[in-house]
């Protein structure tokens, strides 16, 4: 339901600005991505209404990019080889604890030369490549959050690729932003400890910063994030239980029928004036739910609590919303991507 929510400001986002909605597949986490999780989040999509303009886009099928731009951040000096062995790095993460400190990669690699490197790597010597970060603050001004500073002290040299030559995540997305010519990136807040690695690499790749904005979470009615132990499900599943459960509904006076059209009505509505949502104004609220009811009736609480949103915007259209919105895109024609298996979205000017 987070995923489904997030995918909605970006595409409403995307068409507010006359942008471009990207599909992105982020599967190269090999044990964790699988060909039926992908077609969930499609047949998701699909099922939401949330039909996309670029994609989808394999990252699995992308590896020569990531392993390039890899190769020209270690040329550049920007990136290096750690050849720290596993048991090695394990060890000073418990020796870390033992003396009460967060553990914090020490930046060993650092110190070694460029030939050194080269020649042990050229011997099969197993490494991975770290990104140089900074030795300053680094901040963070969020559309939603507001300004955000990270202390270098609670920034270590991130890993890049691992030793088996497989690109991580937050590399992966960052090359790909680039790539694809993401501006806007809209996506949950628990992504925004996870946002100066990015600023770092956007400056290492040479790249513009896009635009962040970081939603506020679903919550569960015991104020946590919303999850399956709250009975969360995903969109396919939300449509299977809908429709299993219409004898319940009729006892309540409704309809599975009438659920379907007042959804259509809602949509037809944000699809006609999509400038009517605006992210740092909806986005910084968080959502709860209220667990006591059957799920298909969460999913209609969710749905009217949509259009509660949605009337009195538009009453302070004129005056409040599409000024806010011109000016978080003015200039540039936003590009959002929603990306599965990672889930987070961005937006392309």
């Amino acid at each position: 339901m987070g995923g489904a929510r997030t995918a909605l400001y970006n595409w409403l986002f995307a068409r507010r600005h006359g942008g471009t909605f990207v599909l992105r597949i982020e599967d190269t986490d090999v044990e964790r991505s699988r060909r039926e999780l992908t077609d969930q989040i499609l047949d998701a999509m699909t099922w939401l209404g949330l039909t996309w303009d670029e994609g989808p886009y394999f990252q699995s099928e992308r590896s020569a990019i990531y392993l390039a731009a890899a190769g020209r951040l270690l040329a550049e000096g920007k990136a290096y080889r750690a050849f720290e062995t596993a048991e090695e790095l394990e060890a000073a993460r418990k020796a870390g604890e033992a003396g009460g400190k967060v553990y914090r990669y020490s930046g060993a690699g650092r110190s070694l030369s460029r030939e050194e490197s080269d020649t042990r790597a050229a011997a099969g010597e197993r490494f991975v490549l770290r990104l140089r970060m900074p030795d300053e603050p680094i901040v963070v001004q969020d559309a939603v959050q507001g300004r955000a500073e990270f202390l270098p002290e609670a920034l270590d040299d991130f890993i890049l690729v691992r030793s088996d030559g497989n690109p991580v995540y937050h590399f992966t997305v960052c090359v790909d932003d680039v790539e694809m010519g993401i501006t806007h990136v809209i996506r949950g807040v628990d992504h925004l400890p996870n946002t100066p690695k990015h600023v770092a690499l956007f400056r290492a790749l040479g790249a513009e910063i896009p635009v962040f904005a970081h939603l506020g979470m679903i919550l569960g009615p015991d104020g946590k994030k919303l999850s399956k132990r709250h009975g969360a499900a995903g969109a396919p599943g939300l449509a299977a239980s809908l429709k299993a459960t219409r004898e319940q509904r009729k006892a309540l006076g409704a309809t599975i029928a009438e659920f379907y059209n007042v959804r259509k009505q809602i949509w037809n509505a944000l699809k006609a004036k999509p400038a009517l949502w605006n992210v740092p104004e909806f986005g910084d609220s968080e959502t709860p739910v209220d667990d006591h009811l059957p799920l298909p009736l969460r999913a209609e609480l969710l749905t009217w609590k949509l259009e509660a949103i949605l009337l009195p915007a538009q009453r302070e259209y004129d005056d409040k919303v599409e000024p806010l919105l011109d000016q978080l895109g003015e200039g540039r024609k936003a590009k959002t991507g929603r990306k599965g298996s990672g889930r987070s979205s961005r937006t392309r000017n």
